[in-house]
Parts: structure tokens; sequence; C-alpha cells
């Protein structure tokens, strides 16, 4: 994450937290460059950010940046574990409920009397739900919800409900098409969201596009060449660096189906002493490493914002919601970490 963006996120967080009160005079950019050890001129470009996202109003030449008012049109409630990936999701949510003059109520899924607090909330107003988690929800039929990144896709019993994920599809392909364009041709895949959630077992979406670009760069045993390891799980990643690569010498890169699956395997390379990345490249899927890798953007934020407004327009016009699925288009980032190999040609 570069400083801009972490700037942008606490000066974000600190408004949602009410350290800035509605109405109220925002610190001058002058204050928050000598503060955050900036230019003035990344300053503006974040104050201006805010701006955009309705967390801030600037006034007249002169009369400085004030935070944009309170007084609410009504209530969200948001039910996710609190993950890393998940509070950039909360972002974009939180920046559509402030545009869009609505508060935000905050559950943690895992809790023990989910269906409590979901009466609870619904006492206290809120008109629609935006769930992230894998779990099935006690939220009552008549009242609108949109499932986030949950890897479900819809089925009959799911009614007034909105499915929003990334295209973890093209996102595979992408990812993998760059690793072969730089003329990587020995690749391996750590894989640890081998199946989607679907009766039918069928391969994630992401593994999915890994296995069809292989396929049609020539691999002939693309399948032979994915490892699939324990989310989390650390003696696994320890297994396929000690035991599953040496298989495969002449391997240049690995491609990891999930960022927390590149960091287990950063962390084992480090306990068996070796250099991963390094002599073999890592790329990564979710854009929430702080490792020098390339990985996909699944657009958390763009995630968050789409389905506050899919859920608004369903409370607003007081209809059930008519599409079921939405898909996100993927990115790449960090492309500058997959080296070019010489050309076998």
């Amino acid at each position: 994450m570069n400083k801009t963006q972490a700037i942008l996120d606490q000066l974000q967080q600190r408004l949602v937290q009410g350290q800035y009160p509605p109405g109220s005079k925002f610190p001058s950019e002058y204050t928050l460059a000598d503060e955050f050890k900036v230019s003035k001129v990344t300053i503006n470009k974040i104050v201006s950010l805010l701006v955009e996202k309705g967390y801030l109003q600037r006034g007249p030449r002169g009369a400085g940046t004030k935070v944009a008012p309170g007084g609410s049109s009504g209530i969200l409630a948001y039910i996710a574990p609190p993950t890393r990936y998940n509070n950039k999701i909360l972002m974009g949510i939180l920046s559509e409920c402030v545009r869009q003059n609505y508060l935000l109520m905050y559950e943690n899924s895992r809790t023990v009397d989910l269906e409590l607090r979901v009466s609870q909330m619904i006492r206290q107003g809120v008109g629609g739900f935006l769930c992230l988690d894998r779990n099935n929800f006690p939220i009552p039929p008549q009242y609108p919800m949109v499932w986030l990144d949950c890897g479900l896709e819809p089925r009959p019993e799911h009614e007034n409900c909105l499915f929003i994920n990334s295209d973890d599809l093209d996102g595979g392909r992408k990812m993998m098409t760059e690793i072969f364009n730089r003329n990587h041709r020995d690749v391996l895949v750590y894989s640890s969201e081998r199946y989607t959630l679907r009766q039918d077992n069928q391969l994630s979406p992401r593994l999915q596009g890994f296995l069809q670009i292989m396929q049609e760069w020539g691999v002939s045993d693309p399948e032979r060449r994915i490892f699939y390891g324990a989310r989390g799980a650390l003696e696994d990643a320890i297994l396929f660096l000690d035991k599953y690569l040496p298989k495969f010498p002449a391997c240049t890169i690995i491609a990891a189906d999930t960022d927390s699956g590149a960091q287990l395997l950063h962390r084992a390379s480090l306990l068996l002493h070796r250099k991963i990345p390094g002599n073999v490249a890592l790329t990564g899927f979710g854009n929430i490493t702080d490792l020098p890798i390339a990985t996909v953007d699944q657009q958390p934020e763009r995630q968050g914002v789409i389905a506050v407004r899919e859920l608004l327009q369903a409370i607003k016009k007081k209809r059930p919601i008519r599409k079921q699925s939405e898909l996100i288009p993927t990115s790449l980032s960090g492309l500058e970490h997959i080296p070019y190999q010489k050309s076998m040609a």
C-alpha cells in the first residue's frame, strides 16, 4: 500500500469514527501535510478524494473545508468477520453510505447470538443487509440482502438477494496470461481456494482461469502442477516447498490463488532458509499482501460501493431485488515483480 492510500484510509477512518464531527471545520491542508510529512499537493489530492466520496465539503475559496453534515436517511447493516480483505470492502460500503446519507451498523458474523442481533437491528430500523461470509444468515426474507464475495451461486431458495463477486475466472486468466507472456513455461500453482461452494465441487473460478491458460499454452499436465494446501496451514506450505517443488527443478514461478497462500509460502521459505520470492518468482490473488509480488486486485472497495447502491435501490423502490448476481472486473497489480525469462526459442 502506498503512502497516499495509507493517509487516505487513516483520515477516512477518523471521519467514520467521528473524530471530526459533522459540520465542523476539517484541518487545513498545511496542517495535514505537516502531520503526515508529505507535500501539500499530496494532501490536496487526498482531500479531493474525500470530497468525492462524500465525507467532506469544500467551501468558497478561502473558507476551508468542512466535514459533511450529519442526519441520516436510514440504516443498513453489515455482517462479516473482521479480516483485512473484508475491511477493504467495508471502506467501499462506508464511503457510499456517507454519500447516500445512510448509517451503518456492524456485527461480526461469527458471533454466537447472531439471530438475536439481527432481530435487534431490525427493531432499530435497519432496512437492508450486507453480508460477507460463507455461512447462512438468519435474515427474514422480506428484507433485501446483498451477499458479497461468498463464492456461492444463486439458487431458487435465494429470494430478494443479490450476489456480488469479483470476476475471479477472468482474474485467473489475466494473471496466468501475464506469466506466460513473460516466458515462464514451468509453472506451479499453490491453491488454498480449491472449490466453490457448489454441490458438484467444481474447481474455483480462479483455478479454472489458471488451468485454461496453461492448457492454451500447451502445458500437457496442468492439473498435476497444482498443489492443494489447507487454508492457513503453514505445514502444508512447508511440505510444498520441501517435497513437491523439488519434483519440478525447472520451475521459475509459483502462482498462489490467494495472497494469504503466497504469504504462507514466503514464511515457509524463511523457515527452510530459502528465498521465495527470489530465484523462484511468486504471484498472489487478492491485493492484500505487503510482499513485493504481482497479485490480482479483486476491487473490494468497488464491490462495497455497488452493493450499497443496489441495496438502496431495492429499499427506495420498495420492491425485491430483480437481478441475482453481478461480477466485478478484476485488474492486475505489481506486474513489475514478475521477471522476464529468456526466450526458449
